[in-house]
């Protein structure tokens, strides 16, 4: 999935659900947009024919997107609910329809920048994984994740402007650096726009990080 609109989205929950905290209140979010949200023993009780839909499709959660109906396994621990939560809103929100390997990994990816926004984890100064997973309500393997994501790409690059958007809504005294990733065309010798995950990119992007090529 595209960052840019990855982290469009991310912005368009937290402005619209007034996200301005950590952790992230998974229930409002999902209050926010009418969802019903029961435990698989709760399902049971309701309809034990959307309950043996949903564990025979997921251990962990389910959403059935017509009816706005998201259920979860009460018998995992907290953290793994909340990453579980947000994973099923990403299914809503970026409009899958069906099950694909695909679309598992890109709500896996929603409900972890949902939860701990890179730019978020740079401007708290988020220290290791420990610190991550206390900040953001992560469990230690999503917080692994994340933070090895952070370390690899995000970390020592300024940020894009969507990025600084974001910030700025959560923190009102935000105030955005003189530059951003969108800027670097005017800082390479590749005039042509391009892809980001090209290898030119790769080289421009060095060379406004360091003055030197690869």
């Amino acid at each position: 999935m595209d960052y840019i609109d990855l982290v469009k989205n991310v912005y368009r929950i937290y402005k619209e659900c007034q996200i301005k905290s950590f952790p992230v209140d998974c229930w409002a979010v999902l209050d926010h947009y009418n969802f019903k949200v029961f435990t698989y023993s709760q399902l049971e009780e309701r309809s034990k024919e959307l309950y043996l839909l949903s564990t025979a499709f997921s251990g962990d959660s389910f959403c059935e997107q017509k009816k706005r109906i998201i259920a979860y396994n009460e018998k995992a621990n907290q953290y793994r609910i909340r990453f579980s939560l947000m994973h099923e809103l990403g299914h809503f929100v970026l409009g899958h329809a069906g099950e694909s390997a695909k679309s598992e990994i890109d709500a896996d990816e929603f409900a972890s920048h949902v939860l701990a926004p890179r730019p978020v984890i740079r401007y708290m100064n988020i220290k290791d994984v420990d610190d991550l997973h206390e900040k953001f309500g992560l469990s230690y393997s999503a917080a692994n994740n994340a933070w090895s994501n952070y370390i690899y790409r995000w970390k020592w690059m300024p940020p894009y402007d969507e990025d600084d958007m974001l910030l700025n809504l959560i923190f009102p005294d935000y105030r955005p650096r003189n530059t951003s990733l969108n800027n670097f065309n005017r800082y390479c010798l590749y005039e042509d726009s391009f892809d980001r995950n090209s290898v030119e990119f790769a080289r421009a992007e060095y060379r406004y990080l360091y003055g030197n090529d690869l």
